[in-house]
């Protein structure tokens, strides 16, 4: 497996692993509801559980969504302490769901890309949940702190491999300079530990 390649299945796996937990945190969120309380719970449960995950996700925000007369979802209720969401009028949440009971993906509003999980309640009267989480330097840096990748890179004649900071350069004899390769930005100290 080339580098590139390598780097390219570890971003993946990570951004993905990040999307479950926020798809998990979703689901407490629907499970905590109390359907005596209805809509006025969602407000308190959602900033209970945002202050629960804040060391691994301090940037949260939730959207209570019902359905439209003739399709669609409105956002109702919105808990969105960082005001990130204030210009997102509308979610395709039932493109997204169709026959599901939740969904999770990334998607991109304005310049930012959001994880997004969205959680069906159809004790409520088919109305959802959506859950949403910046991918920013903070999703950057957990993932950087929490993984660890390890190359061995193997040639045939002689190259020389020139690392700086988070890319490494290999020059083959008589094929002239390879091109550099970021990987992921990762420490590279890891990447030579051990």
């Amino acid at each position: 497996m080339a580098v590139g390649q390598l780097a390219s299945h570890y971003l993946s796996e990570s951004l993905d692993a990040v999307e479950e937990e926020i798809l998990l945190i979703s689901v407490q969120l629907s499970q905590q509801l109390p359907a005596e309380a209805g809509i006025r719970a969602f407000d308190s449960t959602a900033q209970r559980l945002f202050q629960e995950n804040s060391s691994r996700f301090p940037r949260m925000a939730g959207l209570f969504l019902t359905p439209k007369v003739g399709g669609g979802f409105e956002i109702v209720r919105r808990v969105d302490p960082q005001g990130m969401l204030a210009a997102l009028d509308r979610l395709p949440a039932d493109k997204w769901l169709a026959d599901k009971q939740f969904f999770h993906d990334r998607f991109q509003q304005g310049p930012t890309t959001y994880f997004i999980a969205i959680q069906a309640l159809p004790r409520w009267n088919h109305s959802a949940l959506a859950l949403l989480v910046p991918l920013d330097s903070h999703i950057q840096n957990l993932i950087e702190k929490e993984r660890s990748v390890y190359a061995e890179l193997a040639t045939v004649g002689n190259a020389q491999v020139k690392k700086t900071g988070t890319s490494i350069s290999m020059e083959f004899e008589g094929q002239g300079k390879g091109r550099p390769t970021r990987i992921c930005g990762l420490d590279w100290r890891r990447l030579n530990a051990g």
